[in-house]
């Protein structure tokens, strides 16, 4: 038997098996449930859909604005509390203003921050007030213009929610909200880009959340590069990418074991060529 052409066998093989587990694998990691389903009150993931530019608010100065004019042509960062919440929306906020002190990027310049209040019965008043608590600790004061609280009618919130696909309940008799918790990023055209859920966000997932959201308009050669190692998981969470990078060294390992297949191929053809000529043939 020709080694060459058992060699070539075993190794074709081998690659054929690693290219089919790396894609079944992708397959499995690519599934998932969002972990905020509860009944009435979860987040669908809306990837790529279009937020209507044109829903009215107002804002913490009390003057009436848009959603597009809160997005200003940059990317941002859409949260969903109501004011009077002293739990799990505190919590929301003082996890983000967290994060966002301990990355680089500041708002108002490269991104915004959009809070909305998903309760229409409170007064803009409530949203300047939980301005100015979160100046007091956000430490990059100059950003706060990239800082919007606004207040709407429940026609304005549903719009929004509805777009984002943010569901709560709110009880008509007592007025309590029940609510999920969670970042939604948004581009500066107004497209749903990611989901952070939870309270407690890691810098880095803001970070690359916000470069993926600006369309490569901010953040280094370096961010760009985690974006293609990383991915958002069914918790909406960055990971790295495992199935993406086996996919690539597989690639690369094919195209590798192709060149020496080939070259093995024309050092047998000449050794044959050799040896017919030495024997006369």
């Amino acid at each position: 038997m020709n080694p060459l052409k058992t060699l070539t066998k075993l190794v074709g093989t081998a690659a054929l098996v690693a290219l089919v587990n790396i894609a079944a694998l992708g397959q499995v990691n690519s599934n998932g449930s969002n972990p905020m389903i509860n009944k009435n009150v979860w987040i669908e993931q809306k990837l790529g859909a279009q937020v209507p530019l044109s829903i009215p608010f107002t804002d913490e100065e009390n003057h009436t604005v848009t959603f597009g004019d809160c997005l200003d042509k940059r990317p941002s960062i859409l949260v969903m509390p109501f004011y009077r919440c002293a739990g799990a929306c505190t919590l929301e906020l003082d996890g983000l203003t967290k994060a966002l002190n301990a990355i680089r990027f500041r708002s108002g310049k490269e991104f915004n921050v959009i809070v909305v209040s998903i309760d229409p019965r409170e007064p803009y008043t409530l949203g300047q007030a939980k301005k100015r608590d979160y100046m007091e600790i956000y430490n990059k004061r100059e950003g706060a213009n990239g800082w919007h609280f606004l207040t709407g009618s429940a026609d304005s919130i549903k719009a929004l929610t509805t777009a984002v696909g943010y569901r709560y309940t709110q009880d008509p008799k007592t007025g309590q909200i029940a609510h999920p918790v969670g970042l939604m990023y948004i581009t500066p055209v107004g497209k749903v880009s990611h989901y952070l859920f939870g309270v407690d966000y890691s810098p880095r997932d803001v970070t690359l959340a916000l470069v993926d959201a600006s369309d490569n308009k901010i953040g280094s050669v370096s961010e760009y590069a985690a974006l293609l190692c990383t991915h958002a998981d069914a918790n909406g969470k960055y990971t790295v990418a495992v199935t993406r990078i086996l996919k690539v060294a597989a690639a690369g390992t094919v195209f590798v074991l192709a060149v020496f297949i080939s070259a093995m191929f024309r050092l047998e053809r000449k050794r044959t060529d050799g040896t017919e000529v030495a024997s006369g043939k």
